[in-house]
């Protein structure tokens, strides 16, 4: 592999991480504003939608790894 192609996918490998980095952000505030919820709220379709968030990006956020670890597992 050619030098710009290894510097381009390490640019990529680092564009990732600032996504990720921005996506923790965002779950840590849902999830703040979920254990905030009494009980009774986190029954309600807000609060489960609060739950099903936090979910979701912590899928994202796994992919992301996966996705880290499989572009320095090619050694670019």
């Amino acid at each position: 592999m050619n030098s710009q192609k290894e510097e381009k996918l390490q640019e990529l490998v680092e564009e990732i991480r600032d996504i990720a980095e921005i996506i923790t952000d965002i779950k840590e505030e849902e999830e703040d504003f979920y254990d905030d919820l009494d009980d009774d709220a986190r029954d309600t379709e807000k609060g489960e939608e609060a739950g099903q968030l936090i979910d979701s990006l912590e899928e994202v956020l796994e992919k992301l790894s996966e996705a880290v670890d499989i572009l320095e597992e090619s050694g670019y």
